[in-house]
């Protein structure tokens, strides 16, 4: 017992591996371009012309066509066909009219022939087949205890108990006095709760010699009907308003209708049709027309198929609309036309089917994680110098760019430059190049550099007025001649490494004076680099392997030094993380993660994914991810799944010239990263926004086939346990 225990506490365990995996994509605001992939017999559908779409708890995408139901794994797809040899392994009915998700998970599916219900966690079917040979059953809705249908062979809406199987009779119809169940509408119908009734689109296409429509509800109380109407919004004589599709909005307790009049919403509260104007440019043409595809996706955005125009996303909260390809009319066609199902899974992915044999397309969104700002002399505004050399954080709005031409300022939220040269900076001399070093906005000042002499200058924020900055030693006296000298940022002040008679020293600078004051002093000249931790707490030299390094830690106000374990190790650069209050560390092809206290949680080699080549420098995120970057790309390590990714163009990253020495990395008041090129062969600086990237890995799968414990057969069910999103992101780009 003990040892089968043992064993269930590791497929739980790889089991929610794998789901933590598949939940790595969230829910993100959806961006403007999409990535397609086009499924159809070729790939192993049963048939082309698809009807409904549901993906299930497990990740599977079901799918329902006019000759079979495909269950797709990211891979493969299993076909069911009726075969009545198969009894509870197979549907009822070939020809798919729906597909619904009950509180249980498991999968209702309607047919020409009756009702199928899968159990998702036997993997058996239970059929109910109709009482008139050949007439469809229709799955629209599903509550917490039931389901409900359209049961055309006893003509009226039925429910069937999701624990028992015992059906009841909601209501009786009748599709030609009620005006109801046109094409595909019936899938279509609402139960609104509150009021205890059925919304149903009435009325008759314009194809079939119809005019007017609208919806139609129908108390289950007591069967009354209450027809709703609305005037011709594109003002035609005997305009049929009968909508293909629509959908629930639970947010806005509102139904969205895909009508020949465009995208009307009728709100329920008041029982009134708004018509969204916003789409009228697509709308008023003369050979406007509906198809029956509409959903809501995971931001709220309603997708209608329409021609000739194709998918148009409506966003209510912003009022616009736009084509869901606009710069590609071939594809924005391709994916639209002959539209006849829009379905919109909880991972942001959209999937159309269609009347038409066309299978599948599935529209991946994805963003362009990653914005490359250059000099571009057309543009006002914009960089003044491609040989960006660094970047520091100066107020909620600002980053500070220092470049081969005069000082950036740039704003992060209009994303636009302001330009100070030698000119427009009283008391600073240089040439061209002006570096920020650090930016201190509670006294207002900030200190300069111009890399050309081993100089420093404290520049009044208000006023842009500069003096130099007086350096003086533990004897209070003035240094005027230094062989070199390395300012870094030190919290909201500045440190300074530097070289004078033969000896090294580290001063910091604040902002109630323009004297930076001695704090360490180094008779032999070994330091050849250091990095003081944002949190004010230490200061780290690095010196040869034979010297070993150096730590020091502020104690009240003294440099003291402190043995940890980083002085064994041959680092090339350290960053501190503010969130968990731990250290990253660069050593050779290698990135080392520790606690505050200096233990190590984790080292990263290349069997992990660290590229072979040099690690420049790493930040992390708001969600503590860490992100560094080589000579030419820019990587993310996911802490928790331990992956590590290379941004790509489909990131919006082009290969960029990271060089010169390592310049710190930062974040902005909004989580995003600044990646400086460095100096003469890069371009620019990337902008990195986390909460926008994608990553996406190859497909998990696990298959549990038979497991024996002690030589003994366990009986299991042969289902897949994984989930396909992050292969469904890739396949075939």
């Amino acid at each position: 017992m003990k040892f089968l225990k043992q064993i269930l506490h590791l497929f739980i365990a790889l089991f929610t591996g794998i789901f933590s995996i598949a939940q790595q994509i969230e829910n993100k605001n959806i961006e403007d371009k999409y990535r397609t992939v086009h499924l159809d017999i070729d790939d192993g559908l049963s048939q082309g012309v698809v009807t409904s779409m549901l993906k299930d708890v497990n990740g599977f995408l079901w799918i329902g066509t006019e000759a079979g139901l495909n269950r797709f794994d990211g891979n493969t797809f299993k076909i069911y066909f009726t075969d009545k040899n198969k009894k509870n392994k197979t549907i009822i009915g070939d020809n798919i009219n729906s597909l619904i998700e009950d509180s249980l998970h498991n999968i209702w599916i309607g047919t020409d022939k009756g009702l199928s219900c899968y159990d998702i966690k036997a993997d058996t079917f239970k059929n109910f087949p109709s009482s008139i040979g050949g007439q469809s059953i229709v799955a629209f809705w599903a509550t917490k205890e039931e389901v409900f249908c359209w049961d055309y062979p006893e003509s009226q809406l039925a429910a069937y108990n999701i624990h028992s199987f015992t059906k009841r009779t909601l209501v009786k119809l009748n599709v030609f006095s009620d005006s109801v169940g046109y094409a595909v509408t019936d899938k279509a119908a609402i139960f609104d709760a509150s009021s205890n009734s059925v919304w149903m689109v009435k009325g008759i296409p314009g194809w079939a010699g119809g005019t007017g429509g609208g919806l139609l509800q129908i108390s289950l109380t007591n069967g009354k009907r209450q027809n709703f109407t609305w005037s011709c919004y594109r003002k035609m004589i005997n305009h049929s308003h009968f909508s293909q599709g629509m959908r629930y909005d639970r947010v806005r307790n509102s139904i969205w209708l895909n009508s020949p009049d465009g995208l009307i919403e009728f709100t329920l509260r008041d029982k009134k049709f708004h018509h969204t104007d916003a789409l009228n440019k697509w709308v008023n043409v003369q050979d406007f027309g509906d198809w029956a595809g509409i959903d809501i996706d995971v931001s709220g955005r309603v997708w209608i198929g329409t021609t000739p125009s194709g998918i148009i996303i409506y966003n209510p909260l912003d009022n616009s609309a736009r084509l869901a390809f606009p710069n590609d009319s071939v594809l924005q066609n391709t994916v639209s036309d002959a539209n006849v199902t829009i379905y919109c899974d909880e991972y942001g992915m959209v999937w159309s089917g269609f009347w038409t044999r066309k299978g599948v397309y599935q529209l991946i969104p994805f963003s362009e994680a990653v914005t490359r700002y250059t000099t571009d002399t057309t543009k006002p505004h914009s960089l003044s110098n491609d040989q960006v050399y660094n970047c520091v954080n100066a107020d909620h709005n600002n980053i500070w760019i220092g470049t081969a031409d005069g000082l950036n300022i740039f704003n992060v939220h209009t994303c636009t430059f302001q330009v100070f040269r030698e000119k427009d900076l009283p008391g600073f001399s240089g040439k061209t190049i002006i570096l920020p070093i650090s930016v201190d906005t509670s006294s207002q000042k900030a200190w300069l550099s111009n890399h050309e002499s081993p100089a420093l200058f404290q520049m009044d924020i208000p006023t842009k007025k500069c003096r130099l900055v007086i350096f003086k030693d533990n004897a209070n006296r003035t240094i005027s001649k230094f062989d070199y000298m390395w300012p870094k940022p030190f919290k909201n002040r500045c440190a300074i490494l530097t070289k004078y008679a033969n000896q090294q020293s580290i001063f910091i600078a604040n902002g109630d004076s323009a004297v930076a004051k001695q704090i360490l002093v180094f008779s032999q000249e070994n330091i050849n680099w250091f990095c003081p931790s944002e949190d004010d707490h230490f200061i780290f030299l690095r010196r040869p392997v034979s010297f070993g390094n150096l730590t020091y830690t502020n104690l009240n106000g003294k440099w003291i030094q402190t043995h940890i374990a980083l002085d064994s190790v041959e680092w090339s650069n350290i960053s501190y993380s503010k969130a968990d209050k731990t250290y990253w560390v660069i050593v050779e092809r290698e990135l080392l993660h520790y606690d505050k206290d200096f233990k190590l949680i984790r080292r990263y080699t290349q069997q992990d994914g660290i590229p072979d080549i040099e690690i420049i420098n790493v930040i992390t995120d708001n969600r503590g991810n860490a992100w560094f970057n080589t000579d030419r790309s820019i990587f993310l390590l996911n802490i928790k799944t331990g992956i590590i990714t290379k941004l790509s163009e489909k990131d919006g990253f082009q290969r960029q010239n990271f060089v010169g020495l390592p310049t710190p990395l930062i974040k902005d008041i909004n989580g995003d990263l600044y990646f400086p090129c460095g100096r003469v062969w890069g371009k620019g600086f990337d902008k990195v926004r986390p909460g926008k990237f994608i990553e996406t890995y190859p497909p998990s799968t696990v298959y549990l086939q038979s497991l024996e414990i002690n030589q003994d057969p366990l009986a299991i069910c042969s289902r897949l346990l994984h989930h396909t999103l992050r292969w469904l992101t890739t396949r075939k780009l």
